[in-house]
């Protein structure tokens, strides 16, 4: 295939004349190629690079965003194809995370992405096999396990994004259980009660620093004075 290759500083711009099945592909970026078919065509691409480089497209150096077109003519057929660009501009430092925690066990952690790019692909991880494609997803009914650092990896028109970073605490509930006995005709005061009878009660007292319950549970015995003075006996 004739070939004709222009070298800049940071990028490469080659155009082919085929007479293949017309493509556009992709080579190192911010280098493009284009490979123009014999009759008209009209293509869209979209580019991206990092603030402070160049991207070559045609006889023109483009540092900024925007919508470009080029009209290409093939050496061997002379007909014209039309490539169209939209080109992204990023920031290395573009985005940044961040979630709703601390949360509390049973609740869910929300994370939020801030100056999100156009045109961006997402891909979270985390602790306990998390993993999700959404911009801003939630988990639901979080425990200790989800507990870590969650990263984010951005990637837009083919430019992956230096990777994001947040860390989430999940604070656990804690459970207290408490075995008591009362003689007969006695009370116990347990969650603003008075109890006197035999049973399984339970109390919910709210953390002053985490903000999470804590559940304690009263198993409580009224023993009848007979049993009681024989145990004694």
């Amino acid at each position: 295939l004739p070939t004709k290759t222009r070298s800049y500083a940071q990028a490469v711009w080659s155009r082919y004349l085929s007479l293949q099945t017309p493509r556009i592909t992709h080579r190192n970026s911010p280098s493009k190629v284009y490979i123009i078919s014999p009759s008209y065509r009209i293509y869209r691409y979209g580019g991206a690079l990092f603030r402070g480089e160049s991207y070559i497209f045609g006889d023109d150096i483009l540092t900024t965003s925007g919508e470009y077109q080029k009209t290409f003519t093939s050496e061997t057929t002379g007909c014209d194809s039309v490539v169209n660009l939209s080109l992204t501009v990023l920031d290395k430092d573009s985005f940044t995370i961040s979630s709703n925690s601390p949360v509390c066990e049973g609740n869910a952690i929300s994370f939020k992405v801030f100056n999100s790019p156009k045109n961006a692909t997402f891909s979270w991880t985390g602790p306990n096999g998390f993993s999700s494609k959404e911009e801003s997803p939630t988990l639901d009914n979080v425990s200790d396990a989800n507990s870590g650092r969650y990263s984010l990896s951005v990637t837009v028109n083919g430019i992956v994004l230096p990777t994001a970073e947040t860390d989430v605490v999940v604070n656990t509930i804690q459970h207290t259980e408490i075995a008591d006995s009362i003689l007969q005709g006695e009370t116990i005061l347990f969650n603003g009660q008075r109890l006197s009878v035999s049973g399984t009660y339970h109390d919910t007292l709210v953390s002053t620093t985490t903000g999470c319950d804590s559940i304690v549970t009263l198993i409580l015995t009224v023993e009848e004075l007979k049993d009681a003075m024989i145990s004694n006996n």
